[in-house]
């Protein structure tokens, strides 16, 4: 077709035009075809020997590294597990706070629309599998009303706020999104992969969600970029330019200039890789245990058998096999032949590789030893502590900016102020002592804190609790259980009695003070 195909070796294929055609002429599918060839070629190439078997490998693609993270997570005990722990651990709960109670109430039921509190836990999914996060939003006017009750009524007032604000989020396929241009200042334009059928879908303008967030069709003169782009298995004809308004991108720490971040499940994949293999060749010793190989020996040294004793019984023996009872002289014997498996399922092999995959996974060391990891347990829990409290606080800046931030910037002179977005509980309490809410109480005992932050601290919500305690109130039970302050007398009243004074002790006093002073 006058077209050559070659590897450049920096760049993942180049092809020269030798038809006399316009490269613009040229039909898309043969760009597309030359950039399989050389993968195909490139695979081949490197195709493994029996003694360099991969289960999981870090490819040169990015989106086929997020396809072996899939896996990873998918397939693992270990991968699966720690995603589930990691969402657990880091998000329990979420509101907004404000010196203005109407701020505070008005972003919370707009979080409660877009489902901000599962959105977050999606976003942590991603983060935790491909190190990045793509979220497109739908933004329209909403009409809010407070909940918070008036001052000294406890009546809800029928205030309302007209607001612009997302009513929507969703989390887009990473494997279609590919970042596009110049990465300069915070800039990070994205494209959508869009497929045959959803690029006529746009071409005809039936979808508006689609022509909205994608506007435009993405074009550069770069050629470089162009054989890269090729190089990821996008086609380039097809990409459409996404709108920064309502679709972003969050990744884990990366420099500006790198298109992608480091997948960090990457550093565990040659880990799980030894784990599958171990599991191969455990399963090879099952399986040659359980087919094994029946040895039937007659004859012995001093009297060896005659050929027509063992014709007779490789003749006889399929049948005489499958009855219970075998009728010999001392001459048979049977063995049962199987590989040995001593080793086999070992536990210790399978625990050291577990150890070291969640000691990566979970953001700290391990030492190896028993006794050095014994000595390290509390330094490792204070590392991941502080693994998930960075996450969180990475979370909550990405939401305050794109919710708080923006909310505020459409909606002039309807805030008073910007509210920030808080986790609950707020300290992740992973090393399992009562530091933290013993110091909580003390400040607490001081007027410091609110009762608020204190319950928060131990997992209770302040406004259900008080519920609760204002229906014990009104039902009696404080009367029933007694209640009474912790480590009181039980002669003193309890909390809320009310005595009348005597006065004859009230002199008492009165004359006692007055000594005293005297």
């Amino acid at each position: 077709m006058g077209v050559v195909v070659s590897n450049r070796g920096e760049h993942d294929f180049s092809y020269v035009n030798m038809t006399g055609l316009p490269d613009a002429d040229l039909d898309p599918v043969l760009r597309e075809t030359a950039a399989q060839i050389v993968t195909w070629t490139k695979n081949v190439r490197k195709a493994p020997t029996m003694f360099d078997r991969v289960g999981y490998d870090l490819p040169d693609n990015p989106y086929e590294g997020f396809l072996v993270a899939e896996n990873a997570v998918r397939l693992d005990d270990v991968i699966g597990g720690l995603a589930d722990v990691t969402e657990g651990l880091a998000l329990q709960g979420l509101k907004w706070e404000s010196a203005n109670m109407d701020d505070a109430d008005i972003f919370n039921q707009i979080s409660g629309k877009i489902g901000l509190d599962s959105q977050m836990r999606v976003i942590l999914r991603e983060l935790y599998s491909y190190s990045q996060v793509v979220v497109a939003e739908w933004w329209e006017m909403q009409t809010i009303r407070v909940r918070t009750p008036a001052v000294g009524t406890g009546r809800k007032r029928r205030k309302t706020y007209d607001v612009y604000a997302p009513s929507s989020w969703m989390v887009l396929d990473p494997h279609k999104i590919v970042p596009v241009g110049s990465r300069i200042f915070d800039n990070d334009p994205l494209a959508w992969a869009a497929s045959s059928d959803e690029y006529e879908t746009w071409l005809k303008g039936t979808d508006p969600l689609l022509n909205l967030f994608f506007p435009t069709k993405y074009e550069t003169t770069d050629n470089d970029e162009i054989e890269r782009i090729g190089g990821w298995g996008i086609d380039y004809d097809r990409l459409l330019l996404a709108d920064p308004e309502y679709v972003y991108r969050y990744t884990v720490t990366k420099p500006q200039y790198k298109p992608f971040a480091d997948l960090r499940l990457g550093n565990v994949f040659p880990l799980l890789d030894m784990k599958i293999q171990l599991m191969k060749a455990d399963r090879v010793s099952l399986v040659g245990a359980a087919n094994y190989i029946l040895l039937v020996k007659k004859g012995s040294k001093e009297e060896p058998a005659h050929q027509s004793e063992v014709d007779n019984l490789r003749d006889n023996f399929r049948v005489i096999a499958r009855v219970p009872v075998i009728v010999s002289d001392h001459r048979l014997s049977i063995e049962i032949i199987t590989p040995k498996n001593d080793f086999t399922l070992e536990e210790r092999r399978y625990r050291l590789l577990d150890n070291k995959i969640a000691a990566r996974v979970l953001g700290y060391h391990d030492l190896g030893s028993a006794t050095a990891a014994a000595s390290s347990s509390e330094m490792n829990a204070r590392m991941i502590g502080r693994y998930f409290e960075n996450s969180r606080q990475m979370m909550r800046r990405l939401v305050e900016k794109r919710i708080a931030e923006r909310v505020i910037e459409k909606n002039p002179g309807v805030f008073e102020r910007e509210p920030n977005l808080a986790f609950t509980p707020r300290h992740l309490d992973i090393e399992g002592k009562d530091t933290v809410l013993k110091t909580v109480m003390a400040l607490r005992a001081r007027n410091e804190l609110s009762r608020e932050t204190m319950l928060e601290t131990v997992g209770f919500d302040q406004d259900v609790e008080a519920v609760r305690r204002q229906n014990e109130e009104e039902s009696g039970m404080d009367d029933i259980f007694e209640t009474a302050v912790p480590f009181n007398s039980p002669d003193l009243p309890r909390p809320g009695d009310v005595k009348e004074a005597d006065p004859a002790q009230n002199e008492q006093n009165v004359a006692g003070d007055t000594e005293v002073k005297t």
